[in-house]
């Protein structure tokens, strides 16, 4: 994408020399330059004062405000300096009041700006000064239109003085050019409190000041300057500037200079202001008093409506500042390329806050220059695309140009094309080479800079003449690089002199035409130029804005699944929850799961056999998912291992997978019926090779169906005579043990067994079998012949095995299994002292208590009286015999029928009287009446037992 508009200008063109010099006093700032162009157009001047001197001089206060009301002043109105502020549009909209009771926060004032029909804007600063209780500066500000526009400022550039004075400046160039003619209201400015200070402050000022630069193509053309600075200036404290960079025409008129200064005054003599060394004067400005609190334009009062407050402009009508505009035409001459400046006092002191001059030229200008560039290939500019770049130069100054040179850098992201350089329209038209010094055109490859030189006379080493008015066109091209990306721009510069003297001169072109300033000319590379020039994740071509961008979406078109959203701030795909999940493709609830609960995209079927199609789960609508695969037609069932008629059967009808056999005898092998070739079915057995008939051995050997063939068979038994006499049957007797079955059918051939009985089925009757029940135990060794029993169990040890033993005893214990309350546990007396027909031996609790004689199950018995019912458990001495069944409850060594207290450990009474009958455990009611002939035969014959235990072995 190619546009024609960029930033350039001809701004500090032109060379400016400045000798200053200073006094005593080092704390001021020098005047610099803001600015300085040359252009066809002028200067405006504009500001207010945000206080009110309330001084009387000769007895008389200051001239009245036009628009404006002044209250209360305070106590200390005698100094010179401000005593109240001002509020415009207070206490109404188009009034302004100043008083005691506007705070610094609320002080503002307001100023009317006018631009002249036909005129451009193309540089507007505002300015903001003051004196603070404090140093330093205020870099803030608030500039507004009432009932449109605010915007906060923050300087660009600040300066201090002395008596913590100070100055700001903001460039306000965008604000002005959007805003045009207008109110313009200044706000928030820091000034010291003039209200109830206690003391006279003779320096005490807060203002504002606004200069704005315009073009029009009516005025003639002039160097435009701004300074500032905030210089003080005092008895042999003098500020001087040397003003250059111009040429006088031999013809002029209308030379001005604009100057603003603070906390000048009517009643202090001895400032001036010189301009080439004249002294400046006029009706308002006294040569001896120049800065006496005016706003003046050539000698005349400046009052305008809007302002707020509107003041006359007379001496002392702006309390603390001067505003005026000079007329300098007499102190140029024809010719003249620089002037001094000089700011004096011998009485009074000021600051000065700056200056603007306006200075008819006498120059060649090319300020309305114009490169355009365009894109060779058409649409989208993207890499690899050339551009040709068209540069129209006219001269619309007043004189004629010398040494015309354009010079172009190409800048980075593009590459000169060679041998594209032509002049268009003007002298030497044409196409141009590459080299140097051969023709008017050159591409100097070590700078990458295109140079071509204009007008009548150029050659391959200089440039031409242009006269004034006079335009010639070049172009050239470039290619751009395929890394490029972004905006480029590109600018060249017509360098040329004046032929009446005026220096040579740097002007660039205007990238934008009829817009503000003179920017480069930009080309914007674009990322693609359809769809086709993007890919995932950015497969989606933004044309929309600048430059083309490939973007992951512009529409919901392009989203979907679990980001169905296009935000189209971001151009990329979000996703928006907007209700319950629905089969659609889209994750409605936004979970991270796209139709959740539809089984979406699972595989599936449909059909069987030879009509199955696969398919996956999709939406059907949203609330159905459904398999979207389709079966096929069913067709005529052949035998092929397939279901060609599709109902669930393959196969049917042809018995494949039935047993069968070929061949015959010794031949014959087994399979089963399977699909052949022709869709028919045939037995995939394989008949084995016929070998030589062996006569005897029962087999048809020779596989031609008829077995021994050819042997001898006396008796017709089916058996050959030589077989007959192997097994010792008689080849002459066809039922040798006549048991009415033939011999050659006969499973025990020698013994008779007309019920042919085989238990275990294995072709060999019972009667000669050695394993008649087939248990792998032979008949001599088997206690079950006719039972199966491989184990060999025999629980009573009766050698009759278990599984045949009418009479089974298990646990040996003389009582059979039926009978027996312990059947897995011998028990011969069967006791049960329960009652429960569980015999005690085996009995888990052989009591009718709780307590369980293993209630555990780990081998150690829980009921400490297994035999006796005590379901308190209760054991006295904790011997683990209960109390109920142990023969010493207390566990003093004394049975309980001689123990005088059973239930008492202790051998002796602590009675004093000594009398058993009132021992202690008598009264705890645990004792009994003491028999003493049984406690005495205890105690003998536990002393006998001693001694014989004590008595040596003979």
């Amino acid at each position: 994408m190619v546009s024609g508009k960029h930033w350039s200008r001809r701004g500090f063109a032109s060379l400016v020399g400045m000798a200053l010099w200073f006094g005593a006093l080092r704390g001021e700032a020098a005047q610099n330059v803001r600015v300085q162009v040359d252009q066809k157009g002028d200067f405006l001047l504009i500001g207010n004062t945000l206080g009110y001197d309330c001084q009387l001089i000769g007895g008389n206060p200051p001239p009245a405000p036009v628009v404006g009301t002044v209250g209360a002043c305070g106590n200390n109105a005698a100094d010179s300096g401000i005593d109240i502020l001002w509020r415009s549009d207070s206490p109404m909209a188009g009034q302004a009041e100043a008083s005691t009771g506007i705070t610094v926060a609320n002080a503002r004032s307001t100023a009317i700006l006018n631009i002249p029909a036909g005129a451009t804007v193309t540089h507007a600063y505002l300015y903001w000064s003051a004196t603070r209780s404090s140093a330093g500066a205020d870099t803030t500000a608030t500039l507004d239109r009432p009932g449109g526009f605010t915007q906060d400022l923050t300087a660009t550039q600040s300066y201090t003085s002395t008596q913590n004075s100070y100055q700001s400046v903001a460039d306000i160039t965008a604000i002005v050019q959007a805003q045009g003619s207008g109110a313009y209201r200044v706000s928030g400015v820091d000034v010291e409190n003039p209200v109830g200070q206690g003391v006279n402050d003779e320096t005490t000022f807060a203002g504002w000041w606004m200069v704005v630069l315009y073009e029009r193509a009516s005025d003639p053309p002039r160097n435009l300057t701004i300074f500032d600075g905030f210089d003080i200036v005092a008895s042999a404290n003098p500020q001087n500037v040397t003003l250059s960079g111009f040429l006088v025409p031999p013809a002029f008129a209308d030379a001005r200079l604009g100057v603003v200064a603070f906390e000048g005054d009517t009643t202090v003599s001895g400032d001036s202001f010189s301009f080439d060394g004249m002294q400046l004067t006029n009706v308002l400005n006294p040569a001896d008093n120049f800065f006496n609190r005016t706003r003046s334009n050539l000698g005349s009062a400046v009052t305008v409506v809007g302002d707020l407050p509107q003041l006359d402009g007379t001496a002392g009508s702006y309390a603390g500042m001067d505003m005026d505009i000079v007329d300098i035409t007499a102190q140029l001459t024809a010719g003249q390329t620089s002037a001094p400046i000089s700011a004096t006092s011998v009485g009074d002191q000021y600051w000065l806050a700056g200056f603007v001059t306006s200075i008819p030229t006498f120059k060649p200008a090319f300020s309305t220059s114009t490169k355009t560039a365009v894109d060779v290939n058409g649409g989208a500019l993207l890499p690899g695309d050339q551009v040709e770049y068209t540069i129209v130069v006219t001269n619309t100054g007043n004189d004629t140009a010398i040494n015309t040179v354009l010079t172009d850098p190409i800048p980075m992201g593009v590459s000169y094309v060679p041998g594209s350089i032509a002049i268009v329209s003007g002298p030497n038209a044409g196409m141009k080479t590459d080299a140097k010094s051969d023709d008017q055109g050159e591409y100097d490859a070590g700078t990458n800079t295109v140079r071509i030189r204009l007008g009548i006379g150029a050659t391959g080493a200089v440039g031409g003449t242009m006269l004034y008015g006079e335009t010639t066109t070049v172009r050239f091209r470039v290619t751009v690089n395929q890394d490029a990306s972004g905006t480029i721009n590109n600018q060249a510069t017509i360098t040329a002199a004046g032929q009446q003297g005026a220096p040579a001169d740097e002007t660039p072109t205007d990238g934008n035409g009829s817009g503000n300033g003179e920017p480069p000319t930009p080309i914007v590379i674009d990322q693609c130029a359809s769809n086709a020039n993007c890919m995932a994740p950015t497969p989606v071509c933004n044309v929309a804005g600048t430059p083309n961008t490939c973007v992951e979406c512009v529409t919901d078109a392009t989203c979907g699944g679990a980001t169905p959203k296009c935000n189209v701030a971001t151009n990329t795909c979000t996703c928006v929850p907007f209700g319950m999940e629905v089969c659609d493709g889209i994750d409605n609830d936004c979970n991270g799961t796209i139709d959740d609960g539809f089984n979406v995209g699972m595989a599936c079927s449909a059909g069987v056999g030879a009509c199955m199609s696969v398919g996956t789960f999709v939406c059907i609508d949203g609330s159905t998912s459904a398999c979207d695969a389709f079966p096929g037609m069913p067709g005529t069932e052949t035998c092929n291992n397939v279901d060609d008629d599709c109902d669930g059967e393959t196969d049917e009808g042809f018995d494949v997978g039935t047993a069968c056999s070929v061949g015959v005898g010794a031949c014959m092998a087994t399979g089963v019926l399977a699909c052949d070739a022709m869709g028919n079915t045939a037995c995939d057995a394989t008949p084995g090779t016929p070998g030589v008939e062996v006569c005897g051995d029962g087999i048809d050997n020779n596989c031609d169906g008829t077995t021994d063939m050819g042997c001898q068979d006396s008796d017709g038994d089916g058996l050959p005579d030589d077989v007959e006499i192997e097994l010792g049957t008689n080849p002459s007797d066809p039922d040798s043990d006549d048991d009415g079955k033939l011999d050659g059918a006969d499973n025990c051939p020698l013994i008779g067994n007309s019920d042919q009985k085989d238990i275990d089925g294995d072709g060999t009757g019972d009667v000669c079998d050695e394993d008649a029940d087939g248990d792998d135990v032979p008949n001599t060794d088997d206690n079950c012949v006719f039972q199966s029993n491989p184990e060999q169990e025999d629980g009573d040890g009766d050698e009759i095995g278990d599984a045949c033993d009418p009479d089974v005893d298990s646990d040996g214990d003389g009582v059979a299994n039926p009978f027996d309350n312990c059947p897995a546990q011998a028990n011969s007396d069967q006791k049960d002292v329960d009652g429960d027909r569980f015999g005690d031996a085996c009995d888990p609790d052989t009591n009718v208590d709780p307590p369980t004689n293993d209630a555990g199950e780990d081998g150690i018995l829980d009921d400490n009286c297994p035999y006796a019912v005590n379901p308190d458990q209760e054991d006295l001495d904790e011997d683990g015999i209960g109390d109920t069944c142990d023969a010493d409850q207390d566990g003093d060594g004394l049975p309980n029928d001689i123990d005088p207290c059973p239930l008492d450990a202790r051998s002796s009474c602590p009675n004093p009287a000594g009398e058993v009958e009132a021992c202690a455990c008598r009264t705890a009611g645990t004792a009994r009446p003491l028999d003493h002939s049984a406690f005495w035969l205890a105690l003998g014959l536990a002393l006998y037992g001693a001694r014989r235990r004590l008595r040596p072995r003979r």
